[in-house]
């Protein structure tokens, strides 16, 4: 089971607990840990946490190691913005062209893992202009840098009211508002809200824009053959299990099924 991290602090921890108290009601013993999705090379800093059960006694309850960081301990370096999205072409002023010429071929081993099986050509790339006020804002933010890093003046009234604090001034923290995202670093959670840099840190790190559909796909590890049908290509990205996390966790998840199993016809099968 997956879900926010907030579930262990959300009142005191209380659904964690009710979660807990019902899978023992049904016979499952269970464990339960915080996973990074960048920690399983999914180039995106998205905290999750992580519910396991079995009502197997022989299993002995673990999670995946993590696979990257950073490069301590034999660790692969995390997955970059560039490294991710870094062979699709840039839009210009041409935001609505249905199939796209790949910018360069695959560099790295991130974007041949994404490119494997694909179309010849980039599908739902696709972005739409900023509002006035959302670019003269972008104007403003450099790589890395969110609404803090715009000067005073340009500020809407509103923002100007949420960042004053008792001394007059104004913080210069708290928001990842209109985040222009870091080339050098993974991209910050992928939502549904993704088409809308008001809402969080999706500007792209080289135009004024919001990231594609299919920039945000690369960031949640879905490679480019993946196509997304209906009217909801946001919530069906924004709201998935990351596909390389999902399979770090399915696994560890045999992995510990074949330890725990005497059954010797399963065990050629795992």
């Amino acid at each position: 089971m997956e879900n926010v991290k907030g579930m262990l602090s959300y009142a005191k921890g209380e659904f964690r607990k009710q979660i807990e108290a019902a899978f023992q009601e049904i016979g499952y013993r269970t464990d339960f840990t915080q996973v990074l999705a960048a920690d399983y090379g999914v180039p995106q800093l998205r905290h999750r946490i992580l519910f396991m059960g079995t009502r197997d006694d022989d299993i002995e309850l673990s999670f995946p190691a993590p696979t990257h960081g950073d490069q301590v301990n034999g660790l692969k370096p995390y997955v970059t913005v560039a490294e991710a999205i870094g062979d699709l072409p840039l839009m210009g002023e041409n935001y609505t062209t249905a199939q796209r010429k790949y910018a360069s071929a695959p560099e790295g081993l991130y974007q041949v893992y994404c490119r494997s099986g694909a179309p010849t050509k980039v599908t739902l790339h696709v972005s739409r202009p900023l509002s006035n006020q959302a670019g003269s804002l972008a104007a403003h933010i450099g790589q890395g840098q969110g609404l803090r890093a715009v000067p005073v003046e340009f500020l809407p009234e509103r923002f100007t009211r949420m960042r004053t604090i008792s001394n007059g001034q104004l913080r210069r923290d708290c928001t990842t508002l209109y985040h222009r995202l870091d080339p050098d670093k993974p991209s910050y959670t992928i939502t549904c809200n993704y088409k809308n840099v008001a809402s969080g840190p999706f500007l792209h790190p080289y135009e004024d824009r919001a990231i594609s559909h299919r920039e945000a796909a690369r960031f949640m590890s879905f490679p480019d053959r993946y196509q997304f049908l209906g009217a909801s290509f946001p919530r069906q990205i924004g709201n998935a299990v990351p596909p390389l996390l999902a399979k770090a966790i399915g696994s560890h998840l045999l992995k510990l099924l074949k330890s725990g199993s005497t059954d010797e016809s399963y065990r050629r099968v795992a």
